[in-house]
């Protein structure tokens, strides 16, 4: 529960920092040569932060699905522990029902089967255990976390990111604006 927690908290912590940078990008402040974390330029001009990767857990940027009936923002926080996985979704303007969430085959915007179930999305927030390994993950790339509108709009999608592992040549950056 206290990871959980900390979880929160430091997704709380980027998404103010990432909504002051933005705000100094729209005003003009720093005349926007400064991106954060160093990732490649967007088509619309915004710089995203490059996904960190570290021995035993991984940070994943989900993007907004371009046409989708809300814009969502989401991290993933992936951790391998004693051969298990924990997927931590934090999903900012959440909606009221529940919202499904996968590891999908494929990459964004154009995901396909369903390879990992993760528990639905309420209140902002999912916390799903996978009988899974890093390892297993980088043999299934390209992987991609999908979050859906509904459980009865499973086809509209809200948000989508590529997960980026070691070994893995794929580029999380393709698709910054997701098609729906």
């Amino acid at each position: 529960m206290r990871r959980v927690t900390l979880f929160i908290i430091l997704i709380l912590v980027v998404l103010a920092g990432g909504a002051i940078w933005l705000n100094s990008r729209q005003s003009g402040i720093g005349g926007g040569e400064i991106g954060i974390g160093g990732g490649p330029e967007t088509n619309d001009g915004l710089v995203v932060p490059s996904p960190e990767i570290r021995k035993n857990e991984v940070l994943v940027n989900l993007m907004p699905v371009v046409g989708a009936p809300v814009s969502q923002n989401a991290l993933a926080l992936i951790e391998e522990e004693n051969g298990q996985l924990t997927v931590s979704l934090a999903v900012e303007n959440y909606l009221d029902n529940p919202q499904p969430a996968h590891i999908h085959a494929g990459s964004c915007p154009d995901v396909g089967e369903i390879i990992y179930p993760l528990n639905a999305v309420i209140s902002g927030n999912s916390v799903t255990f996978v009988n899974s390994t890093f390892d297993n993950l980088i043999d299934r790339m390209p992987l991609a976390i999908n979050i859906h509108q509904s459980p009865t709009e499973l086809d509209v999608y809200t948000a989508c990111g590529n997960i980026v592992l070691e070994g893995n040549s794929g580029n999380p950056f393709e698709t910054n604006q997701i098609s729906s």
